[in-house]
């Protein structure tokens, strides 16, 4: 089982990008994570409707997506914005359960719109396993 624990820094920049976006709005983002080989190498916004507490994943767009991966490139996981504390709901945890039962080895992030922080994890054992935190400062820009 892989851990994920490698992410690109533009898929890091993308994801505080979001995270900006939510602070800028007040209401929520999500979309999928896309790897290549054992990298997370981008993360792409696909919110179908959203409000301050909630966001839906448009699946017409993860289709469009998903016919555009050249066979090295596949969707890996899933992300979303939350306003502060990027530690993933029981919400989240039950969506996560719902992808690594599809795809054991998929990954979740959570970014923190105020806090600039992006939470990469998993569940185990029913509950989040946090695999890697990365802030705002460890991007080189």
């Amino acid at each position: 089982m892989r851990r994920w624990v490698s992410i690109s820094p533009r898929a890091v920049e993308r994801l505080l990008d979001y995270g900006r976006l939510h602070a800028e709005s007040g209401v929520e983002r999500i979309g999928v994570l896309v790897g290549c080989g054992d990298l997370i190498a981008d993360a792409v916004e696909m919110t179908l409707e959203s409000s301050q507490h909630h966001a839906v994943l448009d699946d017409g767009r993860l289709l469009q997506l998903l016919q555009t991966l050249d066979g090295r490139s596949y969707v890996i996981g899933w992300w979303h914005t939350h306003r502060d504390d990027p530690y993933p709901s029981h919400l989240d945890v039950r969506t996560q359960e719902g992808w690594q039962a599809l795809y054991e080895d998929s990954i979740a992030a959570t970014v923190s719109a105020e806090r600039m922080i992006v939470l990469l994890w998993r569940v185990e054992d029913g509950r989040p396993l946090i695999v890697r935190e990365v802030k705002l400062r460890d991007v080189e820009r």
